[in-house]
């Protein structure tokens, strides 16, 4: 495997932007998130003193026009695809040399950071949380979009001191199947642990492949671990050849589930709207069955499971590119 390169500078100055004022209403106030395309700022609406979230991009790659064109189109998918469980977006506004993208803040950080501190969720919470995903996919879908990086990662709680809801992140490497391709030809995006097989294979993106990866995110949330583990190369292979194993404790109906969503063969795979049907029954259902301990620390995904692959069909060598 690759080393995973150090992270980049921004080219924005990011440890010295807190109190600057960006756009024309917004306040940085700290760093709360950096990727290989940008950095995530915690920062205030002057004018109604709203916590925002604001993702700048990385100056040193505003001369990049995929780059570009991928941020700008974020935030139209974003207005496109307006739902409960999506995070809203505010504005787009230039930032001296760059881009700003300002967003709804969502303050009790990610399902990834949740499964590290508690551990696997009991099946009727999963399954409660993630009917929200599907829905917010339902509609995605039926607008054309396919999100192409369903993680937990990219699945924000907003946790208002009652049961915590759900907001569907990240829409940078999303797909408008009805619009132009932003991708460079014959090459495939995505992270290696919730890549569906076809899109592994060169395939054009489709829901199904969202579908696939709410399933590994669900297998993940009530075991603890992801169905394939090891080197990126290892894990694409799983997805491509291996049949996952059930974890011991998981039960019968969740399980049934997961296999759906697994299946190799996209036509297989239950619909995001059937999908959100099934986990809302399964919410309701399995009311009484606990959380499974902990996987042995070896089985664990890493901490952060977020680096992006991109990656040319299995025929020809890959060209890996690593970052949140």
């Amino acid at each position: 495997m690759p080393p995973t390169p150090a992270p980049e500078d921004d080219g924005t100055g990011s440890a010295d932007l807190s109190g600057r004022r960006v756009g024309s209403a917004y306040v940085l106030i700290a760093p709360i998130g950096q990727g290989a395309t940008g950095t995530v700022w915690r920062g205030l609406e002057s004018s109604t003193g709203d916590e925002v979230a604001v993702k700048l991009l990385h100056e040193g790659l505003v001369q990049q026009p995929r780059l570009v064109s991928r941020f700008v189109q974020e935030r139209s998918i974003l207005k496109m695809v307006r739902h409960e469980h999506v995070v809203g977006v505010r504005d787009l506004f230039s930032v001296g040399g760059s881009l700003g993208l300002a967003m709804e803040f969502v303050a009790g950080g990610s399902l990834r950071d949740r499964l590290g501190r508690d551990g696997p969720l009991a099946s009727a919470e999963a399954a409660r949380l993630l009917a929200q995903v599907a829905d917010a996919l339902a509609v995605a879908h039926e607008l054309g979009v396919v999100h192409r990086d369903v993680k937990p990662d990219n699945i924000l709680l907003q946790d208002d001191g009652e049961r915590p809801e759900v907001r569907l992140t990240d829409f940078g490497i999303a797909r408008v199947l009805d619009g132009p391709g932003l991708g460079t030809p014959h090459v495939v995006v995505g992270t290696p642990h919730y890549m569906a097989p076809e899109a592994i294979s060169g395939g054009e993106p489709a829901p199904a492949a969202d579908v696939y990866a709410l399933g590994v995110v669900l297998f993940e949330l009530v075991s603890g671990r992801t169905p394939y583990s090891g080197e990126p190369f290892a894990v694409l292979r799983g997805h491509l050849d291996e049949k996952p194993r059930r974890p011991a404790g998981v039960h019968d109906a969740v399980w049934a589930l997961i296999a759906r969503c697994l299946d190799k063969d996209p036509e297989r795979r239950p619909q995001a709207a059937d999908l959100r049907d099934s986990l809302l029954r399964l919410s309701r259902e399995l009311q009484d069955v606990p959380a499974l301990p902990p996987p042995p620390t070896s089985d664990r995904p890493p901490a952060s499971t977020g680096e992006r692959t991109k990656q040319r069909p299995r025929n020809r060598p890959a060209d890996w590119a690593w970052g949140r």
